[in-house]
């Protein structure tokens, strides 16, 4: 997802999740969270945006299928993406 695309979705999750951008390099971008999911139901429905917005991001792989992730996710105030 590149440009007027991902703008829409950032903006999205500005509106609902107070988040924003940190900081961004190379392929990889940090959000600010202030208010994260706070239950695994609303964590389970960001995942799979983040898995959607980032598809082959890395941090999906490894952990034993997506059900780390959501929970990781609850009450986080820090989102990280990266594209290899």
């Amino acid at each position: 997802m590149f440009g007027a695309d991902a703008r829409v979705v950032l903006q999205s999750w500005q509106r609902r999740f107070g988040a924003y951008v940190h900081s961004a390099w190379g392929g990889s971008l940090r959000m600010v969270v202030t208010r994260p999911p706070r239950t695994l139901v609303e964590a389970r429905m960001v995942a799979r945006e983040h898995f959607h917005f980032c598809r082959y991001d890395s941090q999906f792989h490894g952990l034993g299928g997506i059900g780390p992730y959501v929970d990781g996710l609850v009450e986080n105030s820090w989102w990280d993406f990266w594209w290899d």
